[in-house]
């Protein structure tokens, strides 16, 4: 039986991930993205000499583009996967009726309720999908949290499972490679958490193919991006339940 979600407090329908909370923190706090609640409030802005302040520009930009889709698309329940300290939970949760901010670290999403708490929040501790009701929600997305998922067929039938039978799923803010590519990025990600003095076992390169076959680029980075670096550099993918 699922509990009733609660608002202005954690539900915890499973004990947080600690080992990748550890990590995950730590990881953070090197690159400078452990914030306060008073930055975490002001999101997407971020103080014009933040060394992340690219980032957030092209972070803006998709959010914006986001918010406008889903302005026209009108859902009434959306379910955030990774929303860690809940300010992408909190930008949507003007466009629908109810939002659920699904994570597993503690700290963040006890952040999320200190920041963004509302009667259209639920903040939601759970390291399984099955913890939620089904047929319940009318879009899920990911906002740069897809990469710290095991994705694979059960993956997408547990998405299935939450979705209304016109339900979609959005990708944002995720690189995708080619098969030839993968094994320089593992190179890469694997030299650069080196140098955090990190070993980091929970960041996943994901191909085209992992997707389920009908998905659709609703945004594609190109050339255009040399002429304004406020857009995103990650692709915005859209899967609908009858493809999966």
């Amino acid at each position: 039986m699922v509990p009733e979600l609660k608002y202005n407090v954690v539900n915890y329908l499973t004990p947080p991930g600690d080992a990748f909370e550890r990590s995950y923190k730590s990881v953070r706090s090197k690159e400078k993205r452990w914030l306060s609640d008073l930055e975490v409030k002001r999101l997407p802005e971020i103080e014009e000499r933040s060394l992340l302040k690219k980032e957030w520009e092209q972070r803006k930009w998709m959010s914006r583009q986001f918010l406008n889709y889903l302005a026209d698309k009108n859902p009434k329940r959306i379910l955030e996967i990774g929303c860690g300290n809940g300010w992408y939970t909190h930008l949507v949760s003007s466009y629908c009726d109810q939002i659920v901010g699904l994570d597993i670290t503690s700290e963040e999403l006890e952040q999320a309720v200190r920041c963004f708490g509302n009667e259209h929040i639920a903040f939601v501790c759970s390291t399984d999908l099955r913890k939620l009701e089904p047929l319940q929600f009318d879009l899920i997305f990911f906002a740069g949290s897809l990469q710290y998922l095991e994705v694979n067929s059960e993956f997408w039938d547990q998405l299935n499972r939450l979705l209304d039978k016109t339900g979609e799923i959005h990708i944002l803010e995720t690189r995708f490679y080619d098969q030839s590519e993968v094994e320089d990025a593992k190179r890469r990600s694997k030299q650069y958490f080196k140098q955090l003095d990190e070993e980091v076992n929970y960041y996943h390169h994901l191909c085209w193919e992992d997707l389920p076959r009908d998905f659709e680029l609703l945004y594609r980075p190109d050339w255009k991006i040399r002429l304004n670096r406020k857009r995103s550099t990650f692709p915005w993918i859209r899967i609908q339940n009858n493809s999966l």
